[in-house]
Order: C-alpha cells, then sequence, then structure tokens
C-alpha cells in the first residue's frame, strides 16, 4: 500500500477551495479520496495526464468529478501529484477546480516547476503532511495544521 502525502501548498488551496460552503467544493476531501482508496502504487503511476516521467517519478494532473456540483472529470478538479513508485510514495502537490467561483482553465508551467521545487523542499525537510486516503480522508489533521 502506498503512501500518500501533501505540501503545504495542497493544504492551503485545500482550506481555501472546502471553506467557502457556497462555493460548491464541499466534496472535494471525498472526491480525491474515492479515486485513490484501494489503489496500489502501479496502478495510480499508469494514470494518465502526465506532466513529467522518468523511473524515479512522474508528476501527474489528474481529472476528478466534483460530485457536489455533479460535474464530470472534465469538468471537476485537478489534482497534481508526484508518483515515486520505488519507495511507493504519491505526494499530493496543488488541487485547483475547472469550473466555479475558484475555476481555473489550467496552471502555468512556470507555478508548477515552484510548486514541485516547493514539494521537493518539504520532501527534504521531511515537512510533509502524512495523510490517509484509504481511511476515508485524509486532510482532516492536515487541515487543522
Amino acid at each position: 500500500m502506498p503512501s500518500f502525502y501533501c505540501t503545504s501548498d495542497f493544504i492551503r488551496q485545500s482550506k481555501k477551495l472546502t471553506s467557502d460552503k457556497k462555493a460548491g467544493y464541499d466534496t472535494l476531501q471525498k472526491d480525491i479520496c474515492d479515486v485513490f482508496k484501494d489503489k496500489n502504487i502501479d496502478e495510480i503511476f499508469a494514470f494518465n495526464d502526465t506532466l513529467i516521467v522518468n523511473e524515479n517519478h512522474k508528476l501527474v494532473k489528474l481529472r476528478v468529478p466534483n460530485t457536489k456540483q455533479n460535474l464530470s472529470k472534465s469538468n471537476g478538479f485537478r489534482v497534481i501529484f508526484l508518483v515515486q513508485p520505488k519507495i511507493e510514495k504519491v505526494t499530493f502537490i496543488y488541487v485547483f477546480p475547472k469550473r466555479g467561483k475558484f475555476g481555473m482553465n489550467s496552471i502555468e508551467k512556470e507555478q508548477i516547476k515552484t510548486l514541485l521545487q516547493t514539494a521537493v523542499k518539504e520532501g527534504k525537510d521531511n515537512s510533509l503532511f502524512e495523510i490517509h486516503p484509504h481511511k476515508d480522508f485524509i486532510l482532516e489533521n492536515a487541515l487543522n495544521q
């Protein structure tokens, strides 16, 4: 079973999205959990929408439905995460909605580069937050930080 972590950027953005109950992002945690629970590292590594890949890691921008707004994967959330199959580690780096109050069409390459640098730094500093999508999610402890 892979280990799951998230960066401070992911936590900050998740808090922003879920704090405004009228925005329609209340199901963010559950929606992400539903995609990752019961998946092994090979299944996660096989997700499409790859941004960067080599034998040690893969950076993915995954489409996730927004069940609160009844939006499909194409109009739901985008979850950017790093998969490291050799050490069975998944690190959630950033999340954004495609539609709604905080909707974005895409994310700039420079922002992805900055987010990835933060993830690498927090990984080296042991300051990533461990999360548990296979246990019904996840961010409860991290969001309270």
